[in-house]
């Protein structure tokens, strides 16, 4: 089987505290010494280094501070299958008792699979007569598993973990429990903005659960209080109802009246109804600095991937959940690379510079806002509204005009702050969808796919900005010669004298700033786009769209010189159309009014359509 080469990554999750139950073991502290660890198969792991001969399972950071078991059934040079055991000290079960655990494959690809035993007499392999779970291929979310013990009660029994894959990748398992708790809910995390404008009130406090009890979660309250103040009181029904070890995220509104310093506490009760949360940890608490005045950040989430590598099938279908679950709070551009195996038709030198800037050495990689530096897979809800939250002082703003293959950019950069540094403005013509880069990996179309860097990927030198004055740059490039598909990266494209865009009405350009010291990206954005006339016939066409940012209705002033149909969509960032009016022939000057009650804040695309030609403007929705 041909695999792929990656690196070890970490996983940034939130770390899982121990409770008094009859056991558990979370491996923070390593791998426990009351354990028993056997390697029946004797092969050579593909990263030996990790897993040398005679140690199945080693302990792998999860999140600071927090530590998981894993184990490989990636040998080289000679595959076969794992026989890697990792058994647990004497347990005597109680009335009750259930074994929890949580488990999770490292590749959708290449998902390992295991088997769960129990032993009456001791931790010899024969022992273990009884098979409690067996799992084909494990999921690569993290997965809660619960097995009623109750017929070993009062019995002394010892459980192993084995992994019995054959040429996979990477298991992991963490938090092995026996305990009997029926209600116990933990706050992991609350989110809110470090540091904000009072401008942009109101925020919400967002953040997530997870159930560290038997029963099934179908309801729960949600509570906190400002300063030691009044408590706020929501009730939350997730979804779908998550059980042992499952996680549901939350979110209540807050309406500061006032700049400060500010202490949010949150906590958990009412469970199910009225079921009491007994949990000792059941409360999380967050800080938050108000200021007059700032601006919403948008993230940029740079990611490295190619259509030749496995794991990166799964590191998208995550990064496509969070896209789609945060339609307005993101930019994305995506670099594919030139590994693994000959790499992706569409890998460019300009997405190598990227690479080199910031040291990627594995795929698949997601870089957000030139701080976070992991794998794409690892990336959460609460790492994506931690971004969105963080304080920015640069509001930015971009115009495309896409005339035949002939493309020019304006952007404008209006600071809040003094803001210095080593800065450089970046810009990225981006193909929203491609098809025909299809390699290896299963995957049949790709987003956001970098085409083009203006005027290149070493970007453009900027002055240190001062507050309230604002700056605009000009770029422009016109793609040369025909479209080309190579058959692989080691033939990129030569922009020189060739292109590989499928369709130049599917481009859009993505821009930000950042600071090349420290990495650091001030803002970002996508750019509002014209196709099919030049910018002084769409000033004519589009005299206006405004206000921006609107609240519940938008307006849109047309100067027609002849008869033509006239259609408007509003769409998120992930291409879902929230809002659509077809006007039918028009003629002469009007202003069309879009109703935008239904929409909630973020920012949107909002789309007109004239004969031909298009106008593609980002809109910012404030409720």
């Amino acid at each position: 089987m041909k695999k792929i080469t990656l690196l070890l990554f970490a996983f940034a999750l939130f770390a899982i505290g121990a409770k008094a139950q009859t056991y558990f073991e979370d491996f923070n502290a390593g791998m426990p010494s009351n354990m028993t660890y056997i390697d029946n198969d004797s092969l050579v792991a593909k990263y030996s280094v990790t897993w040398p001969i005679g140690t199945p399972w080693v302990a792998f950071g999860r999140a600071a501070g927090d530590s998981m078991a894993i184990s490989t059934s990636y040998y080289s040079p000679t595959p076969g299958q794992s026989d890697d055991w990792m058994i647990t000290p004497a347990i005597t079960v109680g009335a009750g008792d259930h074994l929890v655990w949580e488990a999770m494959a490292w590749s959708g690809t290449y998902a390992d699979g295991y088997v769960v035993k129990l032993s009456t007499t001791g931790t010899n392999m024969s022992d273990f007569t009884n098979t409690l779970l067996t799992v084909a291929a494990e999921q690569t979310d993290w997965t809660g598993h619960n097995i009623d013990l109750s017929s070993y009660a009062t019995q002394t029994v010892y459980i192993a973990f084995i992994n019995n894959s054959n040429d996979m990748y990477v298991l992991s398992i963490d938090n092995i429990s026996v305990m009997s708790t029926q209600f116990d809910v933990e706050p992991t995390a609350v989110v809110v903005p470090a540091k904000i404008g009072l401008n942009l009130a109101p925020f919400n406090i967002m953040g997530s659960v997870v159930n560290k009890g038997l029963t099934s979660i179908t309801s729960y309250k949600l509570n906190y209080s400002v300063n030691g103040g009044a408590t706020v009181t929501a009730t939350i029904t997730p979804t779908t109802a998550f059980g042992t070890y499952g996680s549901d995220n939350f979110s209540a509104s807050w309406t500061p009246t006032a700049v400060g310093n500010y202490n949010i506490k949150v906590w958990i009760t009412d469970l199910n109804g009225t079921n009491v949360n007994p949990s000792a940890n059941d409360t999380v608490s967050g800080q938050c600095e108000i200021i007059a005045q700032s601006v919403q950040r948008i993230p940029l989430y740079e990611t490295f991937t190619s259509s030749t590598c496995g794991p990166c099938v799964a590191g998208n279908t995550n990064m496509d959940a969070l896209f789609a679950a945060n339609p307005n709070m993101w930019t994305c551009v995506k670099y594919q690379m030139s590994w693994p195996g000959d790499g992706d038709p569409y890998y460019t030198a300009e997405g190598g510079v990227r690479r080199a800037f910031y040291g990627v050495n594995s795929v698949p990689r997601q870089e957000i806002d030139g701080g976070y530096d992991g794998n794409s897979s690892s990336v959460t809800q609460g790492m994506f509204v931690s971004a969105y939250n963080t304080i920015a002082m640069l509001e930015m703003s971009a115009a495309l005009n896409i005339y035949g293959k002939a493309t020019t950019l304006s952007v404008n950069m209006d600071p809040k702050d003094d803001i210095s540094g080593n800065l450089k403005l970046f810009a990225a013509i981006v193909e929203l969808k491609t098809t025909g880069n299809t390699g290896s990996n299963g995957e049949t179309e790709f987003h956001y796919v970098m085409k083009k860097m203006l005027p290149d990927a070493e970007g453009t030198t900027l002055a240190n900005f001062t507050n309230g004055t604002a700056v605009t740059k000009s770029l422009a490039w016109t793609f040369k010669g025909n479209y080309r598909l190579p058959s692989n990266a080691t033939n990129p494209i030569d922009n020189a004298t060739e292109h590989s865009v499928e369709e130049f009405s599917d481009l859009t350009a993505v821009v930000w700033v950042q600071d090349m010291a420290t990495k650091e990206i001030h803002q970002s954005a996508f750019a509002a786009v014209t196709a099919g006339m030049t910018d002084i016939e769409r000033a004519n066409l589009i005299t206006a769209v405004y206000p921006n940012p609107a609240q519940d209705q938008v307006n849109i002033n047309l100067n027609m010189e002849q008869s033509e149909n006239v259609e408007v969509s509003v769409f998120n960032t992930v291409g879902q159309v929230v809002l659509n009016e077809n006007y039918g022939s028009m003629n002469g000057v009007n202003t069309l009014t879009l109703n935008l009650g239904n929409l909630t804040t973020g920012i949107y695309f909002v789309k007109i359509v004239v004969g031909d030609k298009v106008y593609t403007k980002p809109l910012q929705i404030t409720k």
